[in-house]
């Protein structure tokens, strides 16, 4: 509730002057720019005639965060989309749900910045409103519990400001109360049912292997009953750290044989193929290739007969949802991202060797070369497949990005 308060008091210092002085990027196209001060003047016009919080306003204000965020004025951007959002509360309420497409472009702005503390807060003020604006069983509830859920798996890996197993905490609980809701609905869920089990066992893997590598971090008082030691060596927090790897693990596996039991009920060949890849996978990540080799077989078989490769490639683990690739492949938006690009070899059991550093951006870091190692070392693949069997791929090329806090500051006049 803070957060929302303190965007609603944040938003109220409007100030038609910064208009004019909106800096406009030197290459920007003609038409985008004469679009730009058309918005501009009708905004200026409509706030001298019907005041700064008319409600025609939310809409123009809106419609110049898009032209801006095309021209990449990002800062401009959010500015717009706060001013919109401001009075679409003002005249609809604090959690009415036709904040969301408004909050989720502020997202896209500040992910654009690398602004991550601010994503962050975008998220929790989209939380507060999907709770409170739409009903508690309904399909866009569902979709935006997992896309929050999603959002803080990525972010315990974000300089977000908070700590990271806060990050997978939430997401943990966000998942459990999505996969609560769609149990609970009386029309056919199965493959969202699916969706969810596969992100839960995602947030579990991840959860086990934070709490087996991280050093440094206390995890005095992650829940309202344990009181842990402050000391990160103490006995009792080593014991809840082993207790959390165990739970998480159980939760991990029988999420993806829930979603295996869905899969097959359902009898779709493309699901089931699935829920046996990703059991594979999951007996992999823990080093256990027999198991590993059985499911990838079974997954084989229901493949071809549903007409899909999923072998075609190796994959980085793990890799439980959909469009995981995409994601882990892809440079988060904003320009405050230290990268290594690196080249190595995947022998059959999917094991990384021949490692080389072939970029370090920025140069001269030579800390990030041995994070890139690092990373690489902890890292399993799926190797690729060819006629059934599992074979060796050379000359991956993979970047490892370091996403940095966001120190610019924002044009004036941004909250």
């Amino acid at each position: 509730m803070r957060e929302s308060i303190a965007l609603v008091s944040g938003i109220f210092s409007f100030c038609l002057p910064f208009l004019a002085a909106a800096d406009l990027e030197p290459n920007l196209r003609p038409e985008l720019a004469a679009s730009q001060r058309s918005y501009e003047n009708l905004i200026e016009t409509l706030g001298r005639s019907h005041g700064p919080l008319a409600f025609e306003l939310a809409e123009q204000w809106s419609a110049l965060g898009f032209l801006q965020r095309e021209s990449r004025n990002y800062s401009g951007a959010i500015d717009s989309f706060e001013r919109a959002l401001h009075i679409e509360r003002v005249h609809k309420g604090l959690y009415h749900p036709d904040q969301i497409p408004l909050i989720e472009r502020l997202i896209e702005s500040n992910r654009a910045l690398g602004a991550w503390s601010e994503v962050a807060q975008n998220h929790k003020l989209l939380q507060f409103v999907n709770d409170r604006g739409r009903p508690r069983i309904s399909p866009e509830r569902i979709a935006t519990l997992r896309k929050i859920a999603l959002w803080n798996l990525e972010a315990a890996d974000l300089p977000t400001g908070q700590a990271p197993f806060r990050h997978l905490q939430t997401a943990q609980d966000l998942t459990e109360e999505a996969l609560e809701l769609v149990e609970s609905r009386h029309q056919d869920s199965a493959l969202t049912q699916i969706e969810i089990l596969n992100l839960k066992a995602a947030i579990a893997f991840r959860i086990a292997h934070h709490m087996t590598t991280w050093i440094g971090e206390p995890i005095h008082g992650v829940t309202a009953d344990s009181i842990i030691s402050t000391t990160s060596n103490d006995v009792s927090d080593l014991i809840f750290r082993q207790n959390l790897v165990i739970s998480n693990y159980s939760q991990g596996r029988a999420a993806l044989d829930r979603a295996k039991r869905i899969a097959y009920e359902k009898n779709d060949k493309a699901s089931q193929a699935r829920a046996e890849l990703y059991l594979g996978d999951w007996h992999l990540l823990f080093n256990r290739r027999n198991a590993a080799a059985e499911h990838y077989a079974k997954a084989q078989r229901l493949s071809q007969e549903a007409n899909v490769n999923l072998f075609e490639t190796y994959r980085r683990l793990p890799n439980f949802i959909d469009g995981d690739d995409d994601r882990l492949a892809s440079a988060p938006s904003g320009g405050h991202v230290n990268y290594v690009r690196t080249r190595f070899d995947i022998d059959r059991q999917g094991r990384v060797r021949n490692v080389e550093i072939l970029e370090v951006n920025p140069p001269g870091k030579s800390g990030l070369a041995r994070r890139a190692r690092k990373q690489l070392r902890e890292t399993r693949f799926r190797p690729r497949y060819d006629r059934g069997k599992p074979v060796k791929s050379k000359g991956v090329e993979i970047r490892f990005l370091f996403p940095q806090a966001d120190t610019a500051k924002r044009a004036e006049g941004a909250t």
